[in-house]
């Protein structure tokens, strides 16, 4: 079965876990959406790692969390401030 993930922003941490994401079987990991505060830092990220028209951009994580094609979401945050 294919994990279907959506990336909760578009900041360095979630650059990076898209990287490794990227590295791991297509038939078992895709990136299918990625939010951030506006479109523009989602549509950066898909544009440097060449992701392709696959990828739904969302102003929001509200948006990404209704999105009913993600199985499982990633937020990238420093642990420092996670609450």
């Amino acid at each position: 079965m294919q994990l279907k993930w959506g990336i909760v922003g578009a900041g360095r941490i979630c650059y990076d876990f898209c990287l490794a994401l990227l590295t791991c079987d297509s038939h078992e990991h895709v990136i299918i959406a990625i939010s951030s505060r506006d479109t523009t830092g989602a549509d950066n990220i898909v544009k440097e790692l060449d992701l392709g028209n696959q990828v739904c951009t969302y102003g929001s994580q509200e948006e990404l969390f209704q999105d009913p094609n993600v199985d499982i979401a990633s937020r990238g945050k420093q642990q420092r401030l996670q609450s």
